[in-house]
């Protein structure tokens, strides 16, 4: 009798033992998974934050871009209109031919032209371009705008 009792202990303790070991396998499963998502996640936000520390300094330069360009912009709205406006009073009746201006006409006509460019070449500044651009990238692209935006503001103050 002694024996039974054993032997139907052990028949009842062995699938409670293989449940509990079946149990913490579940359990270690799923923390497994828990844990690879979390490490998922923390490189997904790493690798975000990186990304707009970059797009962050791409921002800041768009921004000085942005005000540059529109001083130059609306320097030229200003000065220019009343310049263009004082040439045009200037100007002989019409019907008009390019000799009939005379030489310091035509060199004024030219320097409209010239500024006409200038307002040409910064607007056609890709800012947008600076806010996805890599960090050496970016510092060329910067120094291109630069001259361009320097250029372009001496050139204008010299003529308008």
């Amino acid at each position: 009798m002694a024996g039974g009792i054993l032997l139907l202990t052990g028949m009842v303790a062995a699938p409670a033992a293989a449940l509990a070991a079946a149990g913490f396998y579940v359990l270690r499963q799923r923390r497994n998974k828990k844990e690879e998502e979390e490490e998922r996640l923390r490189t997904e936000v790493e690798a975000a934050e990186a990304a707009l520390d970059q797009s962050q300094q791409g921002f800041d330069t768009m921004i000085d871009v942005l005000h540059r360009a529109t001083a130059i912009m609306e320097y030229v709205s200003v000065h220019g209109t009343h310049a263009l406006e004082k040439w045009m009073v200037s100007l002989p009746p019409e019907p008009r031919n390019w000799e009939s201006l005379g030489h310091e006409r035509q060199e004024r006509y030219q320097q409209f032209l010239t500024v006409a460019g200038c307002l040409l070449a910064v607007s056609s500044i890709n800012v947008s371009a600076l806010l996805t651009a890599k960090p050496d990238a970016l510092r060329e692209m910067d120094q291109a705008i630069d001259e361009t935006l320097r250029y372009a503001d001496k050139t204008i103050k010299s003529i308008v």
